[in-house]
């Protein structure tokens, strides 16, 4: 901002030996004091922007963080109503800093679970055909899911339903490759009974051919 620009140029004219007029002095002064609050204001819209960067990047996670987002933004549209000289200053600006770390942490955090759910839900389409294997990592699923409804993540509920139609589309695709297995084996083993009953003959027909024996 232009108020820490003038701090910095009035300290280096006075370190070369230029007399400042004692309104820019004065302004120069203020400015140092109102550094600590822009600096925060500058950090905290930067970590912002990062944070988005990262749900942009995993648009899965966009609704669950709609929340936290939308409270950031609020505070934005209020910090912008205020000025230099106001009161409010420090609250609004520590405020601001606290809610775009929470967003920061939440978004953290979500990532991480969401590639943990991710994972698991991919172990359903290569783990091995067994209700065991299954159940087990299902359960993980919902722990993980468990772990985020205690976080108050927006949509959730619509986020899940999602998930369940992910999980569902897996395990009906793993049936149907084993049903097609088992019915080919069938088949075949179908195939090789009816090959040997007609190389086979029964015990009664070979009576009718034994030769007889002659005394």
């Amino acid at each position: 901002p232009d108020i820490i620009t003038l701090s910095k140029e009035v300290r280096n004219l006075k370190w070369l030996g230029f007399r400042v007029p004692l309104t820019i002095v004065n302004k120069a002064h203020q400015a140092d004091q109102l550094y600590p609050f822009a600096i925060s204001l500058i950090e905290s819209v930067r970590t912002y922007e990062r944070t988005c960067e990262k749900v942009e990047e995993r648009p899965s996670v966009l609704m669950l963080v709609a929340g936290l987002k939308r409270d950031v933004q609020n505070l934005i549209q209020e910090g912008v109503q205020l000025g230099w000289e106001s009161y409010k200053l420090d609250p609004y600006v520590q405020k601001l800093a606290d809610c775009v770390v929470n967003f920061q942490e939440k978004v953290d955090e979500l990532l991480i679970s969401d590639e943990t759910i991710a994972q698991e839900v991919r172990t359903l389409e290569t783990c091995q055909f067994s209700s065991v294997n299954f159940r087990a990592v299902l359960q993980r699923i919902q722990k993980a899911v468990d772990e985020l409804n205690l976080h108050s993540y927006s949509n959730l509920p619509q986020w899940v339903n999602s998930l369940d139609q992910k999980v569902e589309e897996q395990l009906a695709s793993r049936l149907q490759v084993a049903l097609e297995t088992w019915t080919a084996c069938l088949v075949s083993y179908g195939k090789r009974e009816r090959s040997h009953s007609a190389f086979d003959e029964p015990d009664s027909q070979k009576s009718m051919y034994k030769p007889e024996l002659k005394s």
